[in-house]
């Protein structure tokens, strides 16, 4: 449902506006990356893979909640898409006010656009 609506989303994107670089990332895949990027010393490729999007898409970012370091990354990518005016879809199994373990600002931001429950 959340996956493929998404999926529908970037390729409705991508028939109009095919120049714009869309990144699609689980939130599941977005820590494993962040903990690598630490890892291997690679913040830098990282922040750029994320920042340089025109739209991001993060699919179950409830899946980042308790991860205090990957929440403070994906914070400052949030502000920097938001700066910059780019287009940032999540999906989440519950309402950014209800995903426990994630930080008040963090969460208020998740909210700032449109929210939608989609049965």
């Amino acid at each position: 449902g959340k996956t493929h609506l998404m999926h529908a989303i970037g390729n409705e994107i991508k028939e109009k506006h095919g120049h714009l670089h869309m990144v699609y990332q689980s939130a599941d895949r977005f820590v494993s990356e962040f903990i690598n990027a630490i890892r291997f010393d690679k913040m830098h490729q990282f922040q750029t893979k994320y920042k340089t999007a025109d739209v991001l898409f993060i699919d179950d970012i409830q899946f980042i909640s308790n991860k205090e370091q990957t929440q403070e990354a994906f914070f400052h990518i949030f502000n920097a898409l938001h700066d910059a005016q780019k287009q940032i879809v999540f999906s989440s199994d519950t309402y950014p006010a209800d995903i426990h373990g994630l930080a008040e600002r963090l969460s208020s931001r998740l909210e700032w656009g449109l929210v939608t429950d989609v049965q």
